[in-house]
Formats: structure tokens, C-alpha cells, sequence
């Protein structure tokens, strides 16, 4: 049996009270009915209503049936404007209750709801990959290199470039709105006794030594790279190869491009913004994926043994039939970015 609008209305004014006359049984069947009527917002607190009439036989008349959810809606007025200001602090999801006030709306606001408030505000929590977006003169340059070198043959290309191996998680868990254009929470953390900072090249006749650097990557720091890593490397190739590099200070300052000019390096400058067509990165990832399940396994805990385990990572797990196939698909990238006008 449906109970009409009329019926609804009548059972309003009784002494029974609106929650028990949502649970009464004639209305279990009319979830959007009782909705509209009772100005309920979410349907989640008609069940809540049910079950807890079916178990108690009643309801207290002044249970909330604006319900949790309809607290967070609430609370997402007062949090909007405060959030959007807070770049300088640090919350995580156990703590933004509290640092927000957030019991006035409600004892039982779980970590799962705080975090859906958030993601309505347009942010979210983990381990956010910022990018940039590229100007038109940025995507041509990127267009441009890619006609240049997609279809050409890659044999004589060392792919180089740095990265940073750590025994803490480089990768920090931060709130970020959702368009990547603002950071709400990063972590400061100092990796200098934690980790190492590397060089290595690779292309289709094999891999340089890699380079680990002892002191902040400077010009001259990059200049003792290239003549420990990349000069031996160049020679046992007939000192045919060629460098490619980004952008970085250290790569483009003058005393680097004389240390180039002095030593017969022909380089090529990869586009701004354009790790996808550097053959290493590929590389680097690969091997992270192997140290951080090494770092775990073996209870890595010092500088010497992290340093022991990526030389080993590098010798024996990156062959060069793993380089390859890495050029390969840096070239097939190259192409689908030429047809496509720079962007990818």
C-alpha cells in the first residue's frame, strides 16, 4: 500500500514525530516521496531512519535528518575559503577536523568523509604529479625536435641526464587542487645524508659509467662528470657520439658550453619541459622500481649500501636490450608528438 501526498501531510501534524513517520512502513517504498516532502537531502538518512525504527520501534523526534553528509555540505561553506588561503600549513586527514572545527557540525566525521569534502572542494591528497603547461612557442620547439630526429637514425644519441636515488619516500603525499595549478601541503624534508645524486647515459651501443655526484651539481661538478662518465664512453665509440642533455644550469652555462667547444662534444638540447623524449627516464624509472623493493628487502638503512645497490642495479638489471626497446619508444613517442603539434 502507497500512501498519497494528502496522507503524507496529515501523518506531518501527528504527535508521532517526522522521523517516525519517515520509518513508518508505508513510506519504505517512497524514498524520493519522503525526500521531497521532508526536505531530507540525502536518501542515506531515510535507511538510517528505517533501520533504526525497525530496530527500536521508534524514533527520537529530534533526530537530525539533515544527516552527516548534510553537516559536510554545510561545513563545506566555512572550509572553502579558509582552505584555498592555508599554502603555508600542513593538515593531514586526522587532524583537519580538529584544525578546522569541524565537531561543530558532528561528533562522527570519519576520515572517508573529511576526504569526500575535500575532493568537492576540488583537492585531493597523494602523490600528485604537477604539470606544466606548455606555452605555443614551447609545443612548436617540441614539434620541431621531433621532425628532426623521429625518423632519423638514433644510434650515435647518448640520452643523459641526472636523478636522485633516496632512502626516504621522495615522493611526499600533499593536498593539491585538482587542475595541478596550486600545492596546499608539501613537505619539507632534507635528503642530503639519505641520498645520491647520479648521471648516466645510454644509447643503442651501450651504457656509460654511471657518475655520482659529491657535491651540489654545479658547472664544474658537470664538466668532472662528462670527463669521468661520458669522454671514456665517447672514446671507445670512435668519439662519434653525441650528447643529449636539457636545460639545466649546470648543462648550459658558459664554462660547460667551452668545456664542450675544448673537448669536441657536439651536444643536442632537449626541449624545455619534455621528459618524454629522453630515452633515460624511462630508465629511471625502471630502476626505482627495483631499488624500492630492494631498500625494503634488504633493510637498506646508509649511504654506502644505497650507493652499492643502484651501481648494481645499473650493471646488471639494465641490459641493452632494455635500452633499446626504451629508444625505440622515446622515437615512437617523437612521431605521435609530431602529428600532433608538439603536444603528447
Amino acid at each position: 500500500m502507497r500512501v498519497c501526498v494528502c496522507q503524507i501531510i496529515d501523518l506531518k501534524v501527528t504527535n508521532i514525530g517526522y522521523p517516525s513517520v519517515i520509518a513508518h512502513k508505508y513510506f519504505k517504498q517512497n524514498y524520493d516521496q519522503i525526500q521531497e516532502m521532508f526536505q531530507i537531502k540525502h536518501k542515506g538518512t531515510i535507511s538510517k531512519i528505517i533501520s533504526k525504527y525497525n530496530t527500536q520501534g521508534n524514533v527520537d523526534n529530534n533526530y537530525d535528518l539533515c544527516g552527516n553528509q548534510g553537516k559536510i555540505d554545510i561545513a563545506l561553506d566555512d572550509l572553502k575559503d579558509t582552505l584555498v588561503d592555508c599554502e603555508s600549513k600542513k593538515y593531514s586527514i586526522s587532524n583537519i577536523r580538529t584544525s578546522f572545527n569541524l565537531k561543530k557540525y558532528t561528533d562522527n566525521l570519519s576520515r572517508s568523509s573529511i576526504y569526500s569534502l575535500m575532493v568537492k572542494l576540488g583537492i585531493k591528497y597523494g602523490r600528485a604529479q604537477f604539470t606544466h603547461t606548455l606555452t605555443e612557442q614551447q609545443l612548436q620547439q617540441r614539434k620541431q625536435f621531433c621532425k628532426n630526429y623521429a625518423y632519423q637514425d638514433l644510434s650515435k644519441i647518448v640520452y643523459s641526464d641526472e636523478s636522485i636515488f633516496s632512502l626516504k619516500d621522495s615522493k611526499l603525499d600533499i593536498w593539491y587542487f585538482s587542475d595541478f595549478n596550486r600545492k596546499l601541503e608539501q613537505s619539507e624534508i632534507s635528503y642530503s645524508q639519505n641520498q645520491i645524486h647520479i648521471w648516466g647515459g645510454i644509447s643503442l651501443h651501450g651504457k656509460t659509467q654511471i657518475h655520482i655526484y659529491n657535491e651540489s651539481v654545479t658547472s664544474q661538478q658537470y664538466q668532472n662528470c662528462i670527463k669521468q662518465s661520458f669522454i671514456p664512453f665517447n672514446q671507445i665509440n670512435q668519439n662519434r657520439m653525441i650528447l643529449l642533455q636539457d636545460g639545466a644550469r649546470p648543462h648550459t652555462a658558459k664554462a660547460t658550453e667551452e668545456f664542450f667547444r675544448i673537448n669536441n662534444i657536439t651536444v643536442i638540447q632537449n626541449p624545455s619541459y619534455s621528459p618524454d623524449l629522453n630515452s633515460i627516464e624511462l630508465i629511471w624509472a625502471f630502476m626505482k622500481k627495483i631499488f624500492n623493493k630492494t631498500k625494503t628487502n634488504k633493510n637498506i638503512t646508509n649511504k654506502e649500501q644505497l650507493i652499492n645497490v643502484v651501481l648494481d642495479i645499473w650493471q646488471n638489471e639494465i641490459s641493452q636490450q632494455l635500452i633499446d626497446q626504451c629508444i625505440n619508444h622515446t622515437q615512437e613517442t617523437m612521431k605521435a608528438i609530431f602529428e600532433n603539434n608538439g603536444s603528447y
